[in-house]
């Protein structure tokens, strides 16, 4: 049984250790606290064995990759991604428990220094496992992310407590929404979005307000009065009229996205994931090769479509 189900593993769960935009849009470096811990092993090892070159985590969601996020990937990637839900980057794999990073720059740091061999012993040395996809030389897997962190190490206390998990959904929500760095104001018959350093957006839709929340830039709820032109007029001016700040570049990331593809988003990000017995997909499995031996694809289709436990087939 996994701790969480992939793509969904909650953000107090995790450390971020890096942030930027790239041609996708906004993205993070996030890691349990017991993968910092090995990632930070592996920087200083590669660090020693190489006299200073410094080993990093590939720009992008090359840690943890939420499940919106995976959708990006596969869209832009089509067959090199792993279909949304079941990534290795996603906090499981295979059925455990799993959480990979990327590290591109590996063949600089190593060149001269041992290369793939030793870069693949300095992982093993701390607990990482390389070579699962032997093609990615640079994708390297956690499977034990979860595991206690040493006395002496950091990031424990990113790590859910009990008591967190028994949090009342309405009071967690206050917690997110004052934690978060955008907030969310009722305005005429619209919404905008207010950053904490003054920046100000009208959202267009309610599709690019489910992202701004599902992506924990904003919300989840509602500032729970309507504001004026005269209030946000001064609130800018006390936080400042411009920001070219992160949360700038995360929310204007999020409102470039076309129509369709905040659509399209936001419906997947509100999907919740479908967990599957080994039974049951044994059972698919079984009806699909029938179907397909009887009328190739559509026949498989129908097949599966005539299990007891199948209410539909997306496309």
């Amino acid at each position: 049984m996994t701790r969480y189900h992939n793509g969904y593993v909650p953000r107090n769960a995790l450390i971020c250790i890096a942030t930027g935009t790239n041609s996708v849009g906004y993205w993070e470096h996030l890691l349990s606290p017991s993968q910092k811990y090995k990632h930070d092993a592996l920087v200083a090892r590669a660090k020693a064995r190489t006299k200073g070159r410094i080993l990093r985590i590939t720009t992008g969601y090359c840690a943890y990759r939420p499940y919106a996020a995976q959708v990006q990937a596969k869209r832009k990637y089509g067959p090199d991604a792993a279909a949304p839900g079941y990534s290795s980057h996603g906090g499981t794999y295979n059925g455990r428990d799993a959480m990979a990073m990327d590290y591109g720059n590996w063949p600089s740091v190593y060149n001269g220094f041992g290369g793939q061999t030793a870069f693949y012993e300095d992982c093993r040395a701390v607990g990482l496992t390389p070579g699962v996809i032997a093609r990615e030389t640079w994708h390297v897997i956690d499977y034990d992310p979860w595991a206690a962190v040493p006395s002496g190490g950091q990031g424990t206390s990113a790590q859910p407590s009990e008591e967190d998990d028994m949090y009342d959904d309405g009071k967690h929500r206050e917690v997110l929404t004052a934690a978060r760095p955008v907030k969310l104001y009722k305005m005429g018959s619209g919404i905008i979005a207010v950053g904490d350093e003054g920046g100000f957006w009208v959202i267009p839709s309610e599709a690019y307000l489910n992202l701004l929340i599902a992506w924990e830039i904003a919300g989840p709820n509602l500032v729970n009065r309507p504001i004026d032109q005269n209030e946000l007029t001064a609130m800018r001016g006390i936080l400042g009229a411009t920001s070219n700040s992160a949360t700038a570049a995360r929310v204007e990331a999020v409102l470039n996205l076309t129509p369709e593809d905040a659509e399209r988003l936001a419906a997947a990000v509100g999907r919740q994931p479908v967990v599957l017995s080994e039974e049951t997909l044994g059972e698919i499995a079984r009806a699909a090769a029938e179907g397909a031996r009887e009328g190739g694809a559509d026949g498989a289709a129908a097949a599966i479509s005539s299990l007891s436990f199948v209410t539909t087939i997306a496309a």
